[in-house]
């Protein structure tokens, strides 16, 4: 006959063994999955390469450029950043006496942006009596809230005051926009 403590631990070890198998489950498996998201690229300005402007000495002469644009495909959330424009002097001939017209007289108008994508675009010069000159790096666009992939496009006005005393002939400048 088997002792009294022998009688009591068996029962009790099965009920354990019942217990953790109804605990468990019958099979499990799990899986960690990680997803990598990628930006399509950076940030990028695209602006047209030449504008022809004509007007008359002591005058002012006014085009519109063609459309810039800033395409942020960078990815980023709540991304921001700022478009500047500047311009060099314009100068005919050798750029002697009566044949530059300084860069302060060059004067730009971004106006609105058309958006695409999540962005908040904020135009530097959003009507021409905000009009700036282009002697130092102004403020032509700027965006904040850039979620994802956007773009934000205008087409600036530019204008040229032309002083009294500078020569007939044709002038060149450049004008830069630069991402910052």
């Amino acid at each position: 006959m088997p002792t009294p403590s022998r009688r009591h631990t068996l029962p009790a070890a099965l009920a354990l063994v019942v217990i953790a198998l109804l605990a468990l489950p019958a099979s499990a498996a799990t899986t960690t999955i990680q997803l990598q998201v990628t930006a399509d690229g950076g940030l990028y300005i695209d602006s047209p390469a030449d504008l022809a402007v004509a007007g008359p000495v002591a005058g002012q002469a006014t085009s519109i450029l063609e459309q810039v644009t800033v395409t942020d495909q960078r990815g980023g959330l709540l991304g921001s950043w700022t478009a500047t424009v500047a311009a060099t002097d314009l100068i005919a001939g050798a750029g002697g006496p009566g044949q530059l017209i300084d860069a302060g007289h060059i004067g730009y108008t971004s106006g609105p942006a058309t958006t695409s994508g999540v962005i908040v675009a904020v135009p530097g010069q959003p009507t021409t009596l905000q009009s700036a000159p282009l002697d130092q790096p102004r403020t032509a666009m700027s965006a904040t809230g850039v979620t994802g992939t956007a773009t934000a496009t205008w087409t600036p006005t530019i204008s040229v005051n032309i002083p009294a005393g500078v020569a007939a002939g044709t002038y060149t400048a450049t004008i830069t926009h630069t991402l910052l």
